[in-house]
């Protein structure tokens, strides 16, 4: 995703005192908050803590927090049309800022991300978008969406492996980083749903690119489009979803300065077994361009479902990534392996361990780091 980095500021005091407060706070409300008969909001707050410990590199060990309030409005006026809003603010990045290897190691809008969102000195509001749906037949619907959006609700979903706030931390397995899915910018998007679990999206997004070392500071356009299939059958459901990416020749990659245009591919599948158990897995191809650091990525875990001890709202995840460096850049290994357990009915408490080893060969040295994280959700 697409974003300007302002100077950091480390919450690790602020996240711990926040985690233990909304661990012992009695949690209130309900999930989607009703405002009216049209309207609805959802309050979701994020605490953060994680142990890092590094070795080839000169960033230091140690313990990093950030905490994080979210809001999201809806309004739908009726059932053809909707209204979107959400807005963050955070305190901390956690290991982000200061992380020595190809991935982040957590994937939420932290506080560099919320603030000068994108190089547009916009802070806190992330989307704000219109949408409306047209009914073509009897089996099919296409909804045309505008506005400040996000491409990652449109593109590269996946059951088990696309959401920080409660599966995988790390950017490797919330989405496909071979994709440079753009957020919070100006676009349209078309969702076309069919018969028979067909599906077709496609998303066009002006980014603004900015990097005042290279004198940079233009808007770039990007265009996603994704085939998918979903299939029930007698032995649960699978997905599966091919997306395209094509940019012009002002873009610019998250690391490296310059501009040129950029595509790639990526598949995302998903298999949920009836038992409870579910298997996904990723694919991804980019261009080997001067811009890109890694240009073939694949990722595959599986997933376990608290239906099997009772507690169905529980879930333990464990994954394996890897991307391909291109010349002068390191190939990339990671494992991840996550357990969450509902603590009531608004609120759970994420288990995180992430093993990351960037190496460059060629007897250079190779980066790798542990982390152990603790995430507390409590949702309103």
């Amino acid at each position: 995703m697409l974003r300007s980095k302002t100077c950091p500021r480390d919450a690790s005091g602020a996240a711990i005192g926040l985690g233990v407060a909304l661990a012992l706070a009695p949690v209130h409300g309900t999930h989607a908050i009703e405002l009216s008969d049209s309207a609805s909001a959802d309050i979701v707050l994020t605490s953060v803590m994680q142990q890092g410990s590094f070795s080839g590199t000169s960033v230091r060990d140690g313990a990093r927090g950030t905490f994080v309030a979210e809001v999201a409005l809806s309004f739908e006026p009726s059932e053809k049309d909707a209204f979107g809003l959400r807005a963050s603010a955070a305190a901390g990045n956690a290991f982000n800022d200061v992380n020595p290897l190809s991935l982040a190691p957590y994937a939420d809008d932290l506080e560099d991300d919320v603030t000068d969102i994108n190089g547009t000195t916009r802070d806190y509001l992330l989307s704000a978008w219109y949408r409306h749906r047209f009914v073509i037949g009897q089996s099919a619907g296409l909804a045309v969406t505008a506005g400040l959006i996000d491409s990652t609700g449109y593109l590269d979903a996946n059951a088990f492996a696309n959401d920080e706030g409660a599966q995988f931390m790390n950017e490797a397995f919330v989405n496909n980083p071979l994709l440079n899915l753009p957020s919070y910018d100006p676009g349209i998007a078309l969702e076309l749903e069919g018969s028979g679990g067909w599906s077709f999206r496609t998303v066009w997004m002006s980014s603004k690119n900015v990097d005042p070392d290279n004198g940079l500071d233009r808007r770039a356009s990007y265009i996603g489009a994704e085939v998918g299939y979903s299939l029930s059958h007698a032995g649960g459901s699978t997905s599966i979803r091919l997306t395209a990416y094509g940019t012009t020749d002002d873009f610019r990659a998250a690391s490296g300065g310059g501009t040129a245009s950029q595509r790639g591919l990526g598949l995302s599948a998903d298999h949920r077994f009836n038992s409870g158990l579910g298997l996904f897995a990723r694919l991804g191809w980019q261009d080997d361009g001067s811009m890109v650091t890694h240009d073939r990525f694949l990722s595959a875990g599986l997933s376990v479902g608290g239906t099997l001890w009772g507690r169905e709202d529980d879930e333990i995840g464990l994954a394996y990534g890897y991307l391909e460096g291109t010349v002068g850049n390191p190939d990339t290994n990671l494992v991840e392996a996550f357990s969450r357990f509902q603590l009531s009915e608004f609120s759970n408490l994420t288990f995180d361990v992430q093993f990351l080893n960037d190496d460059a060969g060629g007897g250079a040295t190779a980066v790798e780091g542990v982390l152990l994280g603790a995430r507390l959700n409590a949702y309103f």
